[in-house]
């Protein structure tokens, strides 16, 4: 989607807008898990638009199979999608508050 790119992040990857200024407003408790693959999804203070979320969707299936039976999806409240999130059914979601 325009004005959003991926990047890579310690334990996993973070889709957010361009430019973001970092993963300094990401708490350790996105990215702690060494088991999972966190998806970062948004940024503290930006609320994700919907149009997003089929490609975060298209993202997670192109994981390879290691990965994706291993990620989750991390959305920074109040970015969280509510009624948007139905495109990910069967992915775990989690929110968390900077």
């Amino acid at each position: 989607m325009p004005g959003w790119q991926v990047g890579a992040v310690p334990g996993g990857l973070w889709i957010h807008h361009a430019p973001a200024a970092g993963i300094a407003g990401l708490p350790d408790c996105a990215l702690a898990d060494p088991d999972r693959v966190a998806v970062v999804v948004g940024e503290p203070d930006l609320v994700v638009p919907s149009a997003l979320w089929p490609a975060v969707a298209a993202l997670l299936s192109r994981l390879p199979a290691v990965a994706r039976s291993r990620a989750r999806v991390v959305v920074p409240h109040p970015a969280f999608g509510g009624p948007d999130l139905a495109v990910l059914s069967g992915w775990p979601v989690e929110a968390f508050r900077p």
